[in-house]
């Protein structure tokens, strides 16, 4: 008998969104949790002095946007993450709405893994981009 996957859910040009506004208790709660406070995260005068407008908001908080489309927006759960990245083109400040546009690139059925090719933008602005790679369960 022959185990069957999820991959099935996944066809190449799949479209999943996912928004998330960057607020200042969003900053907060990830300093704490992961003990990053590095100036440019929480001092304005410090990256204004480095050419931001304010402080920037966390890469990894636009990880956690991945994560939380990978978790409850697919057509399945029977995913898991096997590989992100994610390259960062512009800062994204406190108060943004960032929205994240995953589309199916690439279904390997063969091997149940699927790649995401990863979009994040504030008001139409690109911010960053991306890939994750899913396994299929």
């Amino acid at each position: 008998m022959t185990a069957t996957t999820s991959i099935s859910q996944f066809s190449i040009g799949d479209r999943f969104e996912h928004g998330l506004l960057m607020t200042a208790d969003r900053m907060r709660a990830f300093a704490e949790l992961s003990g990053d406070r590095n100036a440019l995260h929480m001092e304005p005068h410090f990256a204004r002095e480095n050419g931001f407008e304010s402080i920037v908001v966390y890469g990894n908080l636009l990880g956690l946007m991945v994560s939380t489309l990978v978790g409850m927006n697919l057509p399945t759960n029977k995913v898991m993450i096997i590989k992100q990245a994610i390259d960062f083109r512009a800062p994204v400040y406190v108060d943004d709405q960032v929205d994240l546009v995953a589309s199916v690139s690439k279904v390997h059925e063969a091997v149940a893994v699927v790649q995401l090719d990863l979009d994040f933008a504030v008001d139409g602005r690109r911010v960053a981009t991306g890939t994750c790679v899913l396994k299929c369960l």
